[in-house]
């Protein structure tokens, strides 16, 4: 069983802070501005309702030889893409802080990941 705990304090009506578990599950999380999740344990060539509409990401993999992410901004790995490694969380997305750095020359390279996330593939290395 997972114990999961919040990062951050916020004020109520304020978007909350992605939980991290204690220990790894095998998923990557994705939260919406209104702190609701989506997650997968496999590659997901489109993130359904969370499609262009996240907050945070959290990747709770196991450590292994995939236990990296690909989130792409196209649906069915299209486009740019970032790379979040195992245990990493990314929050909040509105920062600015994280954009999809891989993929020069491909649709959203170097926008921000916030809202722009639209399919997620696991990797053993960033940059494939």
């Amino acid at each position: 069983m997972l114990a999961f705990s919040f990062a951050t304090a916020l004020p109520a009506g304020a978007a909350t802070a992605p939980p991290t578990a204690s220990a790894a599950d095998g998923y990557v999380y994705a939260y919406t501005e209104v702190g609701a999740d989506c997650h997968w344990s496999n590659n997901a060539p489109s993130w359904g309702d969370c499609t262009n509409n996240v907050n945070a990401v959290f990747n709770n993999g196991y450590m292994a030889t995939n236990d990296k992410v690909n989130l792409y901004w196209g649906a069915s790995y299209a486009g740019a893409w970032a790379c979040i490694g195992r245990g990493d969380t990314w929050w909040p997305l509105s920062s600015g802080q994280w954009i999809f750095s891989w993929g020069p020359g491909r649709s959203g390279y170097g926008q921000s990941v916030q809202d722009n996330i639209a399919s997620s593939k696991w990797v053993s290395y960033c940059g494939n």
